[in-house]
């Protein structure tokens, strides 16, 4: 069985002038604090994941990898109507909120089960997270958890919605870096930077915007997704079918 690496993201490149700046702050404090122990993504490779598109080669057909695995269920993807979707989904455009949770304060969500304000930055393995959620007048709409549900009508199924019932994923993270907790001078650093960056982030609420304009189709090896080292085109019909399909696309 081969695979064919695919991920549909958001704001790989140039960023918006919010969003690079909240970017650049914390990865100066993660500098100062944990030095060499942190290795952070370039700017422009950072960005956010909205859906992986990934898909392994199974009998000869191109499937979705995640419905194969996740549920046994072996779907070509759909180009047509993924295309479709991303065209005329009401999801698109929205308006993320990276920050501004207190841990004080309720709010009518939670994300694996987490405080927002503890969910908003975090050491997951080795691997730094800024995570947001769509916010729409103050209120928290599960946006994005519905957009990655319509994918499935395209034979796409996200890769955190392993129960069709249950699972509804409404996070839009960003890694931004790593690191390698064997040379900090002492592991308590870690909880305390971490709830430094939350304090940051705290008082410093951002705003991004997610539209079509924002959104990459990338072809990887590295999930880190490099600069250099991946392929990346806009996501029309054409560009869907040829990558999907498995043909040669020129890159954008």
């Amino acid at each position: 069985m081969s695979e064919l690496d695919l991920t549909l993201v958001c704001h790989y490149g140039v960023k918006p002038e919010p969003l690079a700046d909240l970017l650049g702050r914390l990865v100066r404090l993660l500098q100062h604090r944990w030095g060499s122990a942190f290795e952070p993504y370039s700017l422009r490779q950072m960005h956010a994941t909205l859906i992986g598109l990934e898909l392994d080669l199974v009998d000869g057909a191109r499937v979705n990898r995640w419905f194969s695995r996740h549920r046994g269920e072996q779907r070509a993807p759909d180009a047509e109507r993924l295309a479709e979707l991303l065209e005329t989904t009401p999801c698109l455009p929205f308006r993320a909120r990276f920050g501004g949770f207190s841990a004080d304060a309720s709010y009518p969500f939670t994300s694996r089960g987490q405080h927002p304000y503890q969910r908003m930055f975090q050491l997951q393995g080795d691997q730094v997270v800024l995570m947001g959620w769509p916010e729409h007048a103050g209120t928290f709409p599960q946006t994005l958890a519905e957009l990655r549900h319509a994918f499935e009508a395209g034979q796409v199924l996200h890769k955190y919605h392993t129960d069709p019932a249950q699972d509804h994923d409404n996070d839009l993270f960003l890694v931004l870096g790593h690191l390698d907790p064997s040379r900090l001078p002492t592991p308590r650093s870690v909880g305390a930077v971490e709830l430094e960056a939350r304090e940051l982030l705290e008082h410093h609420p951002t705003w991004v915007d997610v539209d079509r304009d924002a959104l990459t189709l990338v072809r990887y090896s590295d999930p880190r997704l490099p600069e250099g080292l991946v392929q990346c085109w806009r996501p029309t019909s054409e560009v869907l079918r040829a990558v999907l399909g498995g043909r040669a696309h020129p890159g954008i």
